[in-house]
Parts: structure tokens; sequence; C-alpha cells
């Protein structure tokens, strides 16, 4: 069942987020919620180029964070399959050492995940 928004408005956002681990705050809250607190690196993003009209101001589609977007999304659904396993008594490690080498790979490689070995 889904919190009330009085139940929500009670614990404030600071302590909701120290509920999750630091770097779901960090590239997801933060990064997602930018432009809905005024956050100017978020808001310079929009900015494009100057011409004799003015400053063109980009709000359309973009693919400028699909990679930061994507590997949070990844993260995250790895953390849902950690909780599914845990709560089933699941023991798959070697699928966790699987996702980390995945995400470890991409991270300082940046390179497309591949197929499970074996």
């Amino acid at each position: 069942m889904r919190p009330t928004r009085a139940l929500c408005l009670r614990v404030s956002i600071e302590t909701r987020a120290q509920r999750i681990p630091e770097h779901h705050y960090q590239t997801g809250y933060r990064f997602y919620s930018g432009i809905d607190h005024s956050d100017a690196l978020a808001v310079g993003g929009y900015l494009g180029e100057e011409d004799d009209a003015g400053r063109k101001i980009e709000s359309g589609p973009s693919d400028s964070h699909v990679e930061a977007v994507l590997a949070h999304s990844a993260d995250v659904m790895a953390n849902i399959l950690d909780f599914v396993c845990r709560y089933w008594k699941i023991e798959r490690q070697d699928i966790f050492e699987d996702l980390m080498r995945q995400f470890t790979a991409f991270a300082t490689e940046g390179g497309a995940p591949t197929k499970p070995e074996g």
C-alpha cells in the first residue's frame, strides 16, 4: 500500500533519502530533480548556442544523459533483484558477481554489457 501524502509530509525528504543507498540519492534524486529545485547546473543544461536572435533554449527531447540514466536504472533493478532474492531466500551469488562485473566494465571501460560466461 502506498503511503498517504500526509504521512510522507511528516517524514522529511532528508530522512527518506537516508534510508536508501547514498548513490541512489546522489545519482537518482539529485540528478533527476535538479530542474524542479532550480539547480543552476540543471537549468544551464537547457541553454543552447547564442546567435543574433539571442540565446536558444534547448528544451526538446535529448539523449545527453542517457548513459547516466540507463546505468542508474540498471542499478535500481539489480537492487530490486537483490531484495527479491533475499525475501525468497534464493542464493545465487553468481548472478550478483556477474552484475558487479558488468557494472564495473561499463563504468570503467564504457563498454556494452556482455552475456554471462558459461
